[in-house]
């Protein structure tokens, strides 16, 4: 006894080296538990430990003394037997369930077994209480002993609600659903658990967003662009995830100060005066109104090209819910390539329907989406035809999309033939728009999303993309024909009565940076007008300015930049030039006797000049090639007798007589008569003769009426005549021959 602490020694024998075969005892390097059986408590004593385990060599038989090294009385010492007994059972746990069986792991064999210090070979886990029992082997006196548990089996049911998934017993549960699971308890027995599972999904949305300058999302405003993310719960209590693609494009105001010394032009206005100006937009008055009778828009300059790919855009309003109402048609003779249009369907009052050209010849028909309501409410409508895919979207949301299905209905390039507006007549069924459309634009070309988006807040904004085929922002306002206004010039022509109205949809054409935020210009303008004059100049025929340039015509744009060493701004001279011409008129005249003109009378042919101003001040010079020829007269004096014929007129009297005419050279000519008119005469002479009678010269020897013509004094005509009556008398003839002389 060493303070209450017993100790005994005990003889260990170690192993003869010099019988090998033998087992004699302990070799050397050898270590062994010492167990002590406590017959008082019914128990062993097992002393192995990390504080009492060594390994003991170079033994001696020290003959029942201490062992060297061994001989401390205040250390226990743990030694193996010389015969080691081991118990490994196969399990240590059983389940009240499990059948019986031998029980075996003891070695070496040819010991005891016993249970609860019962001896018995068979273990029957059934007429055993639950819990722990003690399984021990004896042999050689050794015992080794070793717990064993009886446990009972179970089943259990668990009702869960969870989101998105549930891991179980290393499974991934993704749907509701009752699931069971075969495992053992706490006691190593069978145990089925039934999960009963509510699967409730969590909701993740991601939304692109293209803004200006900031974007306000879930109470936050974000002014940067980024990923941003909004955790809350659904409606279900899980996680509801909300991603935002968030891209910031700034806005841009610009300020331009400039400093000019002319007139300077600036976003396609000119400005005289100093001042401050802002330049920001451009607004959408009107559309086009069909009123669905017989009016239409034909385009009238298509080219034929063949086009791979498209986008369609047009805001469109609907007056009234009747069935196939066309909006854009390509085709002629009654072929379509593509027809949009809307009819009446079952499930909406109008179903937006595409027909595109497809293989065999025959437009694909489907219906893509719907309006609603019916003549309230613009819609902004685009149609994308994309390698054989056509996607529609409204309002810039994607509706539909259509793939190719089979070579039957294959989906091919369109042929850009005649284009109608509000018209469509295929295989000759004739429908008429009644409704309204504003901002159409065809690309022969995919847009994206924010192209899109750009175009429909303003629909000017398709002027700066790449291949526009036509634009129609119907702004002319009045007349007869709508202008493209896309460099291809496919205009169109009304017809019927098509008509612009001032009803828009709700646009903004705000001047737009190339990321399609608003853009302000401001422009400080200062013109320096102290250094720039107009030459105001009226001249005639011809002018040499400063710029020694001639002029012979109006100008009104010229100037001329003269620089000044003393000045900021160069000396600037604008050119106002009238040109008056001046004047050479010739006259050809040909008068009588005189000619006056410009103040002065002329008697004799010449050409003469004469000097003045005409009503623009330039020199005006007449030239007068007179020539005068006179007028003539003449006096007749004749005398006639009786009458007098002259100029087909009979003059019985005496008398002066004038006559008017013109004379060869047109001129007056004055003919004169001096008339005297004689008379004939005539006379009678009766006389009696009784003897020949002599009368004039002649001698008349019978009676009769005798005529004797001769002229008066005055040469006329003088007629006597004698009445002459002869009496007989006696006559004698004497015949007498004288010579020389005779005396009767």
């Amino acid at each position: 006894m060493n303070d209450g602490i017993s100790y005994m020694n005990l003889a260990i024998y170690g192993d003869d080296p010099t019988t090998d075969s033998i087992d004699e005892g302990i070799n050397n390097n050898e270590s062994f538990t010492l167990r002590l059986y406590d017959s008082s408590e019914g128990e062993f004593l097992n002393y192995q430990s990390g504080d009492s385990l060594f390994l003991f060599e170079n033994w001696s038989n020290t003959n029942g003394a201490p062992m060297l090294s061994y001989n401390d009385p205040n250390t226990i010492y743990n030694f193996l037997s010389d015969v080691e007994i081991s118990l490994t059972l196969a399990d240590t746990i059983y389940c009240s369930n499990d059948n019986s069986f031998l029980l075996s792991g003891g070695s070496p064999l040819g010991g005891t077994y016993l249970i609860e210090n019962v001896v018995s070979d068979s273990l029957v886990p059934s007429v055993l209480d639950l819990g722990t029992h003690l399984i021990s082997y004896i042999y050689d006196n050794d015992t080794i002993s070793q717990n064993i548990f009886i446990g009972n089996i179970s089943s259990s049911t668990t009702d869960l609600t969870v989101c998105d998934s549930y891991e179980w017993n290393d499974s991934i549960y993704n749907e509701s659903g009752v699931y069971t699971f075969n495992t053992t308890n706490s006691f190593g027995c069978d145990s089925i658990v039934t999960l009963d599972l509510t699967i409730n999904n969590s909701s993740f949305s991601t939304t692109e967003i293209i803004a200006c300058d900031s974007y306000e999302w879930n109470g936050e405003i974000y002014s940067e662009s980024g990923t941003y993310t909004f955790s809350t719960t659904n409606s279900f209590g899980c996680d509801s995830t909300s991603v935002l693609n968030l891209t910031i494009n700034n806005s841009n105001e610009s300020f331009d100060t400039i400093i000019s010394c002319e007139p300077y032009e600036w976003n396609g206005v000119t400005y005289i005066e100093s001042g401050n100006y802002e330049f920001s937009q451009n607004n959408n008055e009107f559309s086009m109104s069909f009123d669905g009778s017989d009016d239409n828009i034909e385009i009238i300059n298509t080219s034929s090209n063949t086009l791979e790919s498209y986008s369609f855009n047009a805001w469109v309003k609907l007056e009234n819910n009747i069935n196939y109402q066309p909006i854009f048609w390509i085709g002629e003779n009654g072929e379509s390539q593509l027809e949009i249009y809307t009819q009446i369907s079952q499930v909406a009052n109008s179903a937006l329907t595409v027909a595109h050209k497809r293989i065999d010849s025959i437009p694909e028909i489907f219906s893509a989406s719907y309006f609603q309501p019916i003549g309230t409410s613009w819609v902004f409508l685009s149609v994308v035809f994309d390698d054989g895919t056509i996607s529609v979207y409204l309002n810039n949301e994607e509706q539909e999309i259509y793939e190719n299905v089979g070579s039957n209905v294959e989906f091919l390039p369109i042929n850009l033939s005649k284009i109608n507006i509000g018209y469509q007549n295929s295989d000759d069924f004739e429908m008429f728009l009644e409704g309204s459309i504003d901002n159409i634009s065809f690309f022969s070309d995919v847009l994206s999303n924010t192209e899109r988006e750009l175009i429909m807040n303003c629909g000017d904004a398709a002027l700066g993309f790449d291949n526009l085929v036509g634009y129609w922002n119907f702004e002319e306002g009045q007349g007869e024909a709508v202008i493209d206004l896309s460099a291809n010039e496919n205009d169109g022509v009304i017809n019927g009565a098509a008509t612009f109205v001032a009803d828009v949809p709700e646009q903004s054409c705000q001047l737009t940076t190339v990321n399609g935020c608003d853009s302000i210009a401001n422009l400080n303008l200062s013109i320096l007008g102290s250094n720039s004059s107009t030459d105001t100049i009226i001249e005639c025929d011809s002018f040499t300015w400063i710029n020694g340039i001639t002029y012979i015509e109006n100008n009104y744009s010229a100037f001329h930049v003269q620089y000044d060493p003393d000045s900021i701004c160069a000396d600037t001279f604008f050119l106002h030039l009238t040109i008056n011409y001046s004047e050479e008129l010739t006259q050809n005249i040909t008068v009588c006797d005189s000619y006056e003109w410009n103040g002065e009378v002329y008697t004799e042919s010449g050409i003469y000049t004469y000097s003045t101003t005409n009503s623009t001040g330039c020199e005006s010079i007449a030239i007068l090639n007179l020539t005068i020829n006179t007028s003539s007269s003449s006096t007749l004096d004749v005398t006639a007798c009786n009458s007098y014929e002259w100029n087909g007129e009979l003059y019985t009297e005496s008398g002066v007589y004038t006559i008017n005419t013109f004379n060869s050279s047109g001129c007056d000519s004055s003919l004169t008569l001096n008339l005297t008119i004689n008379n004939n005469s005539e006379s009678i002479l009766t006389d009696n003769s009784c003897e020949p009678y002599e009368w004039n010269d002649e001698i008349y020897f019978e009676s009769g009426l005798h005529a004797f013509e001769t002229t008066t004094t005055n040469g006329c005509d003088s007629t006597a005549y004698l009445n002459l009556t002869i009496n007989d008398s006696d006559t004698t003839y004497l015949n007498i021959l004288a010579c020389e002389f005779f005396t009767y």
